[in-house]
């Protein structure tokens, strides 16, 4: 009535203004991560559908005082894609916790540390500016762990003793747990269909509300609900969390997902993620690097075929092996050809585990990112499918292939070798590019004749991926 009365220019000002605001906030949320609009086996971003590969070397890469340097680093060699787990435990010496503590240092549950929520942001903001998508996961199961070695429970700013805000007598939450691995802990069973333990589930909720009041502002961020959550723990807790960061997202179209630790992908656990589509937008597969050659490969083909009537991205937010890693976990050689399985088979995302665990961000996996951007430039992976049937005289684990059968082929090599290729029924000429994994330089370029069977073989031992075009 203001503007009626004493300024009509000023109120077609603000109405246009707002009608802006607004318009550009679509513009923003059409922009983000979804799923590939032409095939939801991949990703979407800013419009344009995006292969995500990255490795980083912590886990909760917000913590880190170089994070910026660090994500330049990959950018600058292909990556694209990290994991950042909300984790508050000490590790290095430089991780902070997300909570205040008083005078007589005990946490304040209702009083935040704003360094956390501030490295938080910055890691979200430096990721945008660099096109970096960011996998959060929530819940930092190993931030409530206890083994032999460490009791990292004991120090939680979560554990009743270590808080002003609660007490065993009004949680569920117990001063000591068994080895968590094994036993249930309290902390994961708050949810209304369990414990509901509303005390302690007020809590958690206003820590998601304080993330979600930073992450919902951008647009490069996937929600994991807890890393590698076992087998002894009910599908209610990531089924509710992700119905809730789903609620508070309102309008914007976030995706969620939950890891368990489970390396058998045809278990009766993970059908809690993979039946349920509405609930998880995509499924994450991480654990399945623990295996090898023909077996990794199949698990991740089971996945594939058995969500096609719901499509959804599979990613690997972490992928095992490393030269320093012991106890059957597999060295750089094999992490290199777990990525590459997960490339060729179909997989959204890859990123290589933080060291030891993994190779992180170092030059083994920095020639990967550039051999995969240049495979790229010539065949698209979402336009092509995993296709072992066109090849033959192939060994175990000696060469995986991915087709558009007639238009494109890319066909990975995990230690050279020699296959045959069936092109018999397309006729004409196509060209052959290498590319070396090892360097992550292009190879070799010859032409090959299709409407027959065709023997390729590498170039040389190593790992190598050819791109077959017309």
């Amino acid at each position: 009535m203001y503007c009626l009365r004493n300024n009509v220019s000023l109120c077609l000002i603000l109405i246009i203004a707002v009608l802006g605001i607004n318009q550009a906030h679509a513009v923003d949320v059409a922009k983000a991560i979804q799923h590939y609009e032409k095939n939801a086996d991949y990703w979407q971003y800013k419009g344009e559908p995006v292969l995500l590969i990255g490795g980083s070397d912590d886990d909760s890469p917000f913590h880190m005082l170089d994070a910026k340097e660090h994500l330049e680093e990959m950018a600058a060699a292909g990556g694209n894609y990290i994991r950042n787990v909300m984790s508050q435990r000490d590790d290095e010496g430089f991780e902070v916790a997300a909570f205040k503590k008083n005078t007589h240092g005990k946490f304040d549950l209702d009083q935040w540390n704003d360094e956390f929520w501030i490295r938080f942001e910055n890691l979200l903001k430096i990721a945008d500016e660099l096109d970096i998508i960011v996998q959060v996961e929530v819940w930092a199961f190993h931030d409530f762990s206890r083994s032999d070695k460490r009791d990292i429970w004991s120090k939680s700013p979560w554990h009743p003793g270590n808080n002003i805000n609660y007490t065993p007598a009004n949680t569920r939450l117990k001063a000591v747990y068994k080895k968590t691995r094994k036993a249930k802990h309290d902390f994961f069973f708050s949810v209304p269909k369990l414990n509901n333990d509303v005390v302690l589930l007020g809590y958690q909720r206003q820590f998601v509300d304080k993330l979600l009041s930073i992450s919902l502002k951008y647009n490069n961020v996937l929600y994991v609900m807890t890393n590698e959550i076992h087998k002894q723990y009910s599908p209610e807790w990531g089924w509710y969390w992700s119905g809730y960061i789903k609620a508070k997202a309102q309008n914007k179209n976030v995706h969620t997902a939950e890891m368990y630790w489970q390396t058998d992908l045809k278990s009766q656990q993970l059908r809690a993620a993979l039946d349920h589509p509405d609930t998880f937008s995509f499924v994450e597969i991480s654990q399945n690097s623990i295996n090898d050659g023909e077996k990794h490969w199949n698990n991740i083909q089971f996945i594939r075929n058995y969500i096609k009537s719901s499509k959804r991205p599979m990613n690997n937010t972490k992928m095992y092996g490393s030269d320093e890693l012991a106890g059957g976990w597999g060295n750089n050689k094999d992490v290199v050809q777990r990525y590459w399985r997960n490339v060729i088979g179909g997989s959204a995302s890859m990123r290589f585990h933080r060291p030891h665990w993994g190779i992180g961000l170092n030059s083994v996996s920095k020639n990967t990112f550039k051999a995969t951007r240049k495979l790229e430039t010539l065949v698209k992976m979402w336009e092509v499918e995993p296709a072992q049937t066109l090849l033959d005289r192939r060994t175990a684990n000696e060469a995986y292939l991915a087709a558009k059968p007639g238009g494109k082929y890319a066909l990975y090599f995990t230690d050279g070798g020699s296959i045959d290729l069936d092109l018999k029924k397309h006729t004409g000429t196509f060209n052959l590019q290498w590319i070396n994994i090892d360097t992550g330089q292009w190879g070799t370029q010859k032409t090959i004749d299709g409407g027959k069977t065709v023997t390729i073989k590498a170039p040389s031992r190593g790992p190598w991926v050819a791109a077959i075009v017309r």
